[in-house]
């Protein structure tokens, strides 16, 4: 029996890791919220690159219509390269790092909090140099991460943020996440993809659609196929594709929909009807109410469901790796610490 890849390991282990952050951290976290909450701010700013980055696009979908305030992603080498200072004194920046090294996110930082932005740290190494740039730091749970391909931490980010977003603005829905996330991952470790490991296996590129928090789990799934199966995949919302890029369908790019189930579920998986009939190569992943070709992991909220999602795509891109003879560990030209400037 073949041995599992490193990442197929490591995203096995996220259910348990997101069980032990959310104990260890809690207190952490509300600690940082009651400080958040009585300065006056304006505007959140994210700084992140990769999966980080992703995951801070979940923060945006998850922070913004709960707070009233904007979220934004900053560009990192605005500071690192082209020396611009910011006025962000009414701000909150959030570095997002596995590593905590990346120089230009080390940079950001460092300017944010030179311009009286508060910041915070979101980082899976403790004592990295990010965290000497940031007033406050939420420690990761994912511990030690050695296939190139980030699995387990980022889940742990998603997690991270789920629990920051419960202590800033308090929810029933956020509660329930918090309650039944690790229980969600488990079944979704569990669930069978091989239906979507047959589409993919032979393609050269495709279109992952999502939307809200499920265009940041496409983005992120659409990064795993680059890296580990060699598939050029472009995510895009479920609005976005229709402003041009469904062009490519009559060119026989296939489409897999992330339908998570929130307010948008009938929306995409009407788009996804129709780009069929119109003869579409399509893969719809969504609720089992909506028959699809793979019936996701649902919990109680939309949110869990989301996150399951990414758990069940990561085991499915290990095991399509694995079909089109590739090493989702060790990926060509990549490293597990990737230091930009």
């Amino acid at each position: 029996m073949t041995k599992p890849s490193l990442m197929e390991q490591e995203a096995r282990e996220s259910a348990d890791c997101v069980r032990r952050q959310i104990f260890q951290v809690e207190r952490v976290v509300g600690e940082i919220a009651d400080e958040i909450m009585a300065q006056d701010l304006d505007l959140i700013v994210t700084c992140a690159r990769g999966s980080s980055d992703h995951a801070a696009l979940f923060g945006k979908y998850l922070l913004e219509p709960l707070l009233g305030l904007p979220v934004t992603s900053a560009s990192p080498s605005l500071v690192s390269v082209y020396d611009a200072d910011q006025r962000l004194s009414r701000a909150l920046t959030v570095s997002i790092s596995q590593s905590g090294k990346s120089p230009d996110i080390v940079a950001y930082a460092e300017m944010a909090r030179a311009a009286g932005s508060r910041t915070l740290a979101i980082v899976n190494t403790p004592g990295s140099p990010l965290t000497e740039s940031a007033d406050w730091t939420v420690p990761l749970g994912a511990g030690t991460e050695k296939s190139v391909a980030a699995t387990k931490s980022y889940i742990c980010t998603l997690a991270a943020l789920v629990q920051l977003a419960s202590a800033l603005a308090p929810t029933r829905d956020l509660d329930v996440v918090l309650k039944e996330l690790p229980e969600v991952l488990e079944r979704a470790t569990s669930l069978d993809a091989d239906a979507m490991v047959r589409f993919l296996s032979e393609e050269k590129s495709c279109f992952i659609v999502g939307r809200g928090l499920g265009f940041a789990i496409a983005q992120e799934a659409a990064l795993k196929l680059k890296e580990t199966c060699g598939i050029h995949a472009e995510a895009i919302s479920a609005a976005e594709v229709q402003h041009g890029p469904m062009a490519l369908l009559a060119q026989g790019v296939p489409v897999l929909f992330l339908v998570h189930g929130d307010r948008t579920e009938e929306e995409q998986v009407a788009l996804a009807h129709r780009f069929a009939n119109e003869g579409a190569k399509v893969f719809l992943a969504a609720p089992d109410r909506f028959d699809p070709d793979l019936s996701i992991v649902e919990g109680q909220s939309h949110i869990s469901s989301a996150i399951g999602m990414i758990q069940t795509f990561y085991l499915m891109a290990a095991q399509l790796a694995a079909v089109r003879g590739n090493n989702p560990d060790q990926p060509p030209l990549l490293k597990k610490v990737t230091e930009t400037h």
